[in-house]
């Protein structure tokens, strides 16, 4: 019995040096990385984009963390030090940073996130209760990628943030 299966081991052994010797190997090599890289596009596609929300205000967290989490992993920070912490710990697609909280401020913060080699390309929108244009106007030369303000309906917020991944 056992000579019988070695025998037949033998004969698949050498059907596939004849396949690989006629070309066979080239076309599986290809059809693999076929394969490869159309489930590597569908793991992108189910990829949620990481959103870091910073924000000193636990309902605004909470909330922007309902209205978003659908769509996007959601990061939360408390404070402008958090957020640089976990700037370094997680890769964030983006930043939802406040303008005014305690101890660091948001265009500060955002300052620091310029300074820094690893993060200086990193898009921050603002999304704050200033809405005036002399706040939007003072964080113009850190290159914020829009300014959203906290009023605006949350249907209109989602397409800004949506809007930024299409674009």
């Amino acid at each position: 019995m056992k000579s019988r299966k070695s025998r037949n081991l033998i004969l698949d052994f050498c059907l596939i040096l004849r396949q690989y010797r006629k070309g066979f190997h080239k076309k599986y090599v290809e059809m693999n990385l076929k394969i490869n890289k159309l489930e590597q596009t569908m793991k992108l596609k189910d990829h949620k984009k990481n959103v870091l929300v910073v924000d000193d205000d636990s309902t605004m967290l909470r909330t922007l963390r309902l209205w978003l989490s659908d769509k996007y992993t959601i990061y939360m920070a408390n404070s402008g030090e958090r957020a640089l912490k976990m700037l370094e710990t997680y890769d964030v697609d983006l930043v939802l940073l406040d303008y005014e909280m305690p101890e660091q401020d948001g265009p500060e913060v955002l300052r620091q996130i310029r300074n820094n080699p690893d993060t200086k390309e990193m898009p921050v929108m603002f999304l704050t209760a200033k809405n005036d244009k002399e706040s939007e106007d003072a964080v113009r030369d850190l290159h914020p990628v829009n300014y959203l303000t906290k009023t605006m309906p949350p249907d209109e917020l989602m397409k800004s943030i949506d809007a930024f991944f299409v674009a």
